[in-house]
């Protein structure tokens, strides 16, 4: 047992090492071919072909590696215990499935299910690669293909009327942030950066002041999900909101740039990022139960629910302005070009729903720009997810205000 425990501990530092330098040799690859295409003509076939070699790079981002490395230590654990396999180098595809469907036996929420096939898919396609392990060592840990078959077979679909998260409105959001100032002013600024940025709650607890163009209503996350850069624009911020802006950018930590100081614990030492983000996040949740702030369905308050008040402020500017959408969306896609092959996908999405003859004759609706607007500020590419946050009823009744 002791001796198991000691092989297990060894894997898995030498998993998280694969996967730190992953993401380090992807992004440099990532930056590599960005600086090519600055050098090609928009619309040119060499232009598109790098925008598709940019594409197929995995980019993951610090807490999406630390997120897998966590994943991949339990898998592992489990097939300790299931299949006495203490090594990546016994793991096999068949042994991967077989703990999928545990998964999905259990009841894990679809999210956690669909996280076990990325987190194996990306370690499989890295891990022969990273000088971690033995090179006489061929690992092949998962069929990625059979396993999103396996979940698909299962009914496993991640669906807005599934989520036990409220989807807040602008005004419950600002009621939780007065609530939380009472209690604890430094986590109620992180809680408001995060609204009025709509940025993850890791992202805004490790903003730098640089990132933030008020004048130009631009906020630039760094490193967010996937690994990659967004810009946000945020054009709906009223004075009150500017001030605010220009206070933490004012008061931000000289030394790291970082528009909040970081947290220290009771024996002086720093706090992680994640930690923060935590005590945020549950600070946010129980102010929220005080004020008697819940879904018809007891859906809960979480930091993501600012993220939702932000989406349908956004939501506004783009009803307001849905004459110039495609003026938005040409604008964005200058100023972000991974944004044109996500754009063309999401067309594609929605053309593949009708009969093939149709398609070229399907015109995309303002409401469908708008959500996919809303989904570039939020940095989700899938329509789906985006209805977590605004529905398209939702979308349909601002376009109908603004008309």
């Amino acid at each position: 047992m002791e001796k198991d425990k000691k092989k297990l501990a060894a894997q898995d530092k030498k998993i998280r090492k694969v996967l730190k330098r992953a993401q380090r040799s992807n992004a440099a690859k990532k930056k590599e071919l960005l600086k090519e295409l600055e050098g090609y003509t928009k619309g040119t076939i060499e232009y598109q072909r790098t925008l598709n070699r940019i594409k197929q790079i995995p980019t993951i981002g610090d807490g999406t590696v630390v997120t897998y490395g966590d994943k991949a230590k339990v898998i592992l654990k489990e097939a300790n215990k299931k299949f006495g396999i203490r090594e990546w180098k016994h793991f096999k595809p068949e042994h991967a499935k077989e703990l999928l469907q545990d998964r999905i036996d259990r009841g894990l929420v679809a999210g956690t299910v669909r996280q076990t096939c990325h987190a194996l898919e990306y370690i499989n396609k890295h891990v022969n690669e990273m000088n971690v392990f033995k090179k006489s060592q061929k690992i092949e840990i998962t069929d990625h293909q059979g396993m999103l078959e396996k979940v698909a077979e299962n009914g496993i679909v991640r669906r807005a009327q599934d989520s036990t998260r409220l989807k807040a409105t602008p005004d419950d959001c600002r009621r939780v942030l007065i609530e939380m100032e009472r209690y604890n002013p430094r986590y109620a600024s992180i809680a408001r950066y995060e609204f009025l940025s709509g940025f993850r709650i890791n992202d805004s607890v490790k903003q730098k002041v640089m990132y933030i163009d008020i004048k130009n209503n631009k906020h630039e996350s760094r490193k967010s999900k996937g690994g990659l850069n967004n810009i946000v624009y945020t054009s709906h911020h009223n004075d009150e909101d500017k001030r605010f802006l220009e206070e933490i950018k004012r008061c931000a930590d000289q030394g790291t740039g970082r528009i909040f100081e970081r947290f220290k614990n009771n024996e002086d030492n720093y706090r992680s990022d994640k930690l923060v983000s935590k005590s945020v996040s549950e600070l946010a949740k129980r102010c929220a139960n005080r004020l008697g702030i819940k879904g018809p369905r007891g859906e809960t308050f979480t930091s993501h629910s600012f993220r939702g008040g932000f989406g349908l402020e956004r939501m506004e500017v783009y009803a307001a302005n849905h004459e110039r959408l495609d003026e938005i969306i040409k604008e964005k896609i200058e100023e972000q070009p991974r944004l044109h092959t996500r754009y063309k996908a999401f067309e594609g999405r929605i053309r593949k729903k009708i009969i093939k003859e149709n398609r070229d004759a399907r015109v995309i609706q303002k409401e469908e720009k708008i959500r996919w607007l809303v989904s570039t500020d939020l940095n989700h590419s899938r329509q789906e997810v985006v209805r977590f946050y605004i529905e398209n009823m939702n979308v349909i009744e601002a376009l109908k205000r603004h008309r």
